[in-house]
């Protein structure tokens, strides 16, 4: 900390405002023209770290450039005694996370403040400049309700030959090895490739599409970082009856085609990394989730199938057999028993293979699809796998279907299923 008095060129420091992993924030006084001022310092154990050195002169650099009343001012870079420092505008009011305060904030304000944001990273973009790190932290609302940006500490600076900002354009100054990826995690843009995704499909009788819907139970997932994705694959009814017909009986394969298509596209689009990625399916979705993982075994990190028609082919000897042959089709003909073999996933399961995490889940009460499906399916993958990765097995005794389910029976599941995938794939808090 720097003792009040101290003197950095003209200017007088006299109090600690507050500190980050940035630098130091003091008042100070300047005499020549009459006005409190910020004064940023590195911390003294990084002073001499270059890379932090390099970083805080680009900050100053960087807000240096602009002149907008949504930007923090930038008056002067200096050192003293070997300590770099920036001088900047005082500002009053409080940061955009102590003013949220963990409530909501009424729409008005929202939008005025978002409006704000733009036009100062508009202008900053117009200067070939990319903040890479805008979160509540480093947004301040002043008490006149001016928002500012802060702390550019970790922006890229491009040529922008008067052209504008442009990524593809070479940067004046190049501070992350490639590849790197720079910010905060819960604020980046999605497309660095490294989010834990959980992907959800059914493809089945016709039901199921992409419209919105009200899920309260997808919030734990989301709340630490995790991107939903719902797959409109054929054999649903994403598209009608033509998509149904696309995915059914002799054209089931096209299902996990579909869904295997939709996790190429995003981490292709880097949304995700196969490590990272999930999938989910419950029901005739296991035929999807289980075809999935026996096909592109290397495509995903964990797998969550739920009572899950995992032996398509042994399906017609259970109790509910008979009514799903009109989906599925019947072993009792010819091109019956190919097609359902072709979709059958247990018969897939090679030894050695390394696959995904998986967890199955059943309900021993189970009327439409028999709970040995998921304990057959899971024992043989046990068995097989080569990537010791876990295979579990989670059997409620109190359950059935789902659709009884009490909201306790749900939540216990969900935890369960949740906390499966947060371990394998990275899902944290941030």
């Amino acid at each position: 900390m720097i003792a009040s008095g101290t003197k950095f060129g003209r200017y007088e420091i006299r109090s600690m405002i507050g500190a980050g992993g940035m630098g130091e924030v003091y008042l100070a006084s300047d005499p020549k023209i009459g006005r409190d001022v910020a004064i940023k310092v590195l911390p003294s154990g990084l002073s001499e770290n270059k890379e932090r050195l390099a970083r805080f002169e680009q900050e100053a650099q960087a807000a240096g450039a602009l002149n907008h009343p949504n930007i923090l001012a930038i008056y002067d870079v200096d050192s003293e005694n070997g300590t770099t420092y920036v001088v900047s505008e005082l500002l009053e009011g409080e940061t955009l996370r102590d003013a949220l305060g963990g409530t909501a904030m009424k729409v008005r304000r929202a939008l005025d403040y978002a409006q704000q944001v733009a036009q100062g990273m508009a202008a900053a973009h117009e200067k070939g400049i990319i903040h890479r790190d805008l979160k509540p932290e480093n947004l301040f609302v002043t008490r006149d309700g001016r928002v500012k940006i802060l702390d550019f500490g970790l922006a890229k600076l491009i040529e922008t030959n008067g052209a504008g900002a442009s990524s593809d354009l070479p940067t004046r100054r190049v501070n992350t090895d490639a590849g790197a990826i720079m910010g905060t995690a819960g604020y980046m843009s999605p497309e660095h490739g490294t989010n834990p995704v959980l992907m959800r499909g059914y493809g089945a009788y016709g039901s199921g599409s992409t419209s919105p819907f009200f899920a309260s139970g997808s919030l734990p997932w989301l709340e630490r970082g995790g991107i939903l994705a719902i797959t409109g694959i054929r054999g649903g009814g994403a598209y009608g009856e033509e998509w149904h017909i696309a995915g059914k009986g002799a054209t089931k394969a096209n299902t996990w085609k579909d869904f295997i298509a939709c996790a190429e596209y995003l981490i292709a689009e880097k949304y995700t990394s196969p490590e990272h990625l999930g999938i989910v399916g419950g029901s005739a979705g296991g035929i999807l989730i289980s075809n999935a993982i026996t096909t592109r075994p290397d495509l995903f990190g964990a797998a969550i199938s739920a009572v899950g028609l995992n032996n398509a082919l042994l399906a017609e000897t259970t109790p509910n057999g008979i009514p799903n042959i009109p989906e599925f089709g019947t072993f009792k003909t010819d091109e019956g028993f190919k097609n359902l073999l072709a979709m059958d996933g247990y018969h897939k399961v090679k030894d050695g293979v390394k696959y995904p995490a998986v967890m199955l889940t059943h309900g021993i009460n189970d009327p439409r699809v028999e709970p040995w499906m998921s304990a057959k399916m899971a024992a043989r993958l046990q068995a097989a796998t080569g990537s010791n990765k876990p295979v579990l097995l989670r059997i409620d005794y109190d359950a059935g279907h789902g659709i009884g389910s009490t909201k306790q029976q749900r939540n216990e599941e969900n935890a369960d299923i949740y906390a499966f995938l947060f371990q394998q794939l990275g899902a944290t808090n941030r």
